[in-house]
């Protein structure tokens, strides 16, 4: 076995372990899992592959890629928790490989292995991969579209001729202005290739609208106006323009000829018309299926109102606070959604603009990564509607640029950041002990029995110790393969055993238990509160009656097979109200939602 196919199996190894084991061991967590699997639930017993509904309602927060595949899933394999997360885990997967692949065309086998290792144990992308939602669709969609632009567009750096390849000190870009095809000067690629590139941001559309095409495609042509510029004139190095001239040859990149001539030349008639055929046949389909409610409920509220108002509660308001938000809520989110490979930011950063500044024989890579994670970054920083997953796309060129850190580490060749990961392991240990003690103490509140669980948090200083250990004897290769298994193990006691042991002290299963019991075949209703879980595990619509109207709740429990879910406080403020045949058959302690609180649910029915 060669290193490449060795490099690919472990990955695999890694990837398949991280994203399916116990996939399917603990219940669809409240509120977007159920909404998605539930509504791939109510399609397929509908036998309608257009029209997304959840609830007997028309759902148009998201396209129906993600419903397609997870309906697929339940009619091979039947409707659980794990065919409904069976699409993110595999997409999960995917991605991984795929990380490897673009590594291997932008810098090296080593850079591109710890690259795709730091993907597959990083914090939010396992959590994408875990959860049935189209946010793993996305990143792979994403992936694969860039692996497509990477192969047509990028010489492998191996095949490049050293004379070209050798880094520059002079400070000049290492791309000449004389529009030659050089290895390190990417072009767009083939027709063909750009119609399969395409296709694909069609299917990215099918699966979260039009960031599918948009932003990939803004990473590609940001990245070309960079590195197609005319040569850098002589009179601009080394600081030559001071002021506001220098701030205008910045600029250079966006003069408008220049941009008119990258924006053509990434052909944007064959973008428009290859993701037109291939998402447009169903936007037509369901828009008139839905006489445009769905394209006026997809469009206008979750796309231009997520994009223009802070929707859900997920933004800020008043400028200030907007302000701080667009500056500091991602920067803020990669160093906790990137956990623990966060940590190497700062060396990762450090290192590589070092070696952009020097020519680097990867730096057309680096280029091309940080671009990838600079458009998701900044483009959702201007959008008032702000969540963490927005930016999950861009980790594998995260996980990439970290890759390249730990390649060179490895390799003993790092230009900067060495005393950084001294410091960057010591906050590790620092961040394992808090985790201890917060976990510990939390679940003595909430997971009473299972205070074990805090120590898994002692894999963190376990593993910065030994990397600093093998630091010091100058064992490089063996410290990044132990910061590689420690973050493997903290990802899965977090991502796997977490929730498990979180599940046991949920209890809602008792509810619809008795209601089974209560009638073979019970109806429900939600008074006051319904949650998209109780949907999907009573296997049927459920309508809900807001709190003030005792009748309707009345009126309904008036049938015996009928039955309600509320809380215990508000059944004690309608009891009555209802005529005395209605009684609290179960109750439940409702754990996810009102952790302080701790209400309890109730299910109301008729004696018989």
């Amino acid at each position: 076995m060669n290193k490449i196919a060795r490099d690919q199996l472990l990955l695999l190894i890694v990837a398949t372990f991280v994203c399916f084991a116990a996939l399917g061991d603990y219940r669809l967590f409240d509120r977007d899992e159920p909404r998605n699997a539930g509504c791939a639930v109510e399609m397929l017993e509908r036998s309608d592959w257009v029209v997304p509904m959840f609830n007997a309602e028309l759902r148009t927060h998201k396209p129906v890629l993600l419903y397609w595949l997870t309906m697929t899933a339940y009619s091979l394999w039947g409707v659980s928790e794990f065919t409904a997360r069976m699409a993110s885990a595999v997409c999960g997967v995917g991605t991984v490989l795929l990380c490897y692949g673009i590594g291997r065309r932008l810098m090296s086998r080593q850079a591109a292995f710890w690259g795709a290792l730091a993907l597959a144990s990083s914090l939010m992308f396992v959590v994408a991969a875990r959860i049935a939602t189209p946010d793993s669709l996305l990143i792979f969609l994403t992936t694969l579209a860039m692996y497509i632009y990477v192969r047509g567009a990028f010489v492998p750096v191996e095949a490049v001729p050293p004379p070209i390849a050798a880094a520059r000190d002079d400070g000049l870009a290492p791309w000449p202005g004389n529009g030659s095809r050089d290895p390190l000067r990417p072009f767009f690629p083939s027709w063909l290739l750009a119609i399969l590139m395409y296709g694909v941001m069609g299917l990215a559309i099918l699966a979260k609208g039009p960031v599918g095409l948009v932003l990939p495609t803004a990473v590609i042509g940001m990245f070309l106006l960079i590195v197609r510029l005319p040569a850098v004139p002589a009179d601009a190095v080394e600081g030559s323009y001071k002021g506001w001239r220098r701030v205008l040859w910045l600029l250079r990149p966006f003069a408008p000829l220049h941009f008119v001539q990258i924006c053509w030349s990434m052909r944007p008639i064959t973008a428009v018309v290859t993701a037109g055929v291939v998402a447009g046949p169903w936007y037509y389909l369901v828009d008139r299926a839905t006489q445009g409610a769905w394209t006026r409920g997809f469009f206008l509220e979750h796309n231009l109102g997520r994009a223009t108002t802070a929707m859900e509660g997920h933004g800020a308001s008043g400028l200030v606070t907007t302000i701080v938000m667009m500056l500091l809520f991602y920067p803020v989110v990669l160093c906790l959604a990137f956990f623990p490979w966060s940590l190497l930011l700062t060396p990762t950063v450090l290192d590589m603009t070092a070696r952009l500044r020097r020519g680097d024989p990867w730096r057309s890579g680096y280029v091309f990564l940080a671009c990838w994670v600079m458009v998701f970054v900044g483009l959702f920083s201007l959008a008032q509607t702000k969540l963490p997953s927005y930016i999950t796309p861009s980790y594998p060129a995260l996980a990439l640029l970290t890759g390249a850190l730990l390649a060179h580490w490895v390799g003993g060749t790092l230009r900067a950041g060495q005393r950084w990961i001294g410091r960057a392991m010591l906050a590790m240990s620092l961040l394992g002990i808090a985790m201890l003690v917060g976990v510990f103490f939390a679940a003595r509140v909430f997971l009473p029995g299972d205070q074990w669980l805090a120590l898994g948090a002692l894999t963190l200083p376990v593993t910065a110790w030994l990397v600093l250990r093998y630091m010091a004897r100058g064992q490089h290769a063996a410290a990044v393969s132990v910061l590689g298994a420690g973050a493997v193990v903290t990802v899965s006691v977090v991502l796997i055993l977490g929730p498990i042991i979180v599940d046991r002290h949920q209890h809602s299963d008792d509810l619809f238990a008795m209601a089974r019991q209560h009638s073979p075949t019970p109806r429900y209703v939600a008074f006051g509160l319904l949650e998209p879980t109780w949907v999907f595990y009573a296997g049927q619509p459920i309508r809900e009656i807001e709190g003030h109207r005792v009748d309707q709740l009345a009126q309904f429990l008036e049938s015996p097979d009928a039955v309600a879910i509320t809380t215990a406080d508000r059944y004690k403020d309608v009891k009555g109200q209802l005529p005395v045949e209605i009684v609290v058959l179960v109750e439940s302690p409702y754990f996810m939602q009102n952790l302080s609180s701790r209400p309890t649910l109730v299910l109301l029915g008729r004696l018989k």
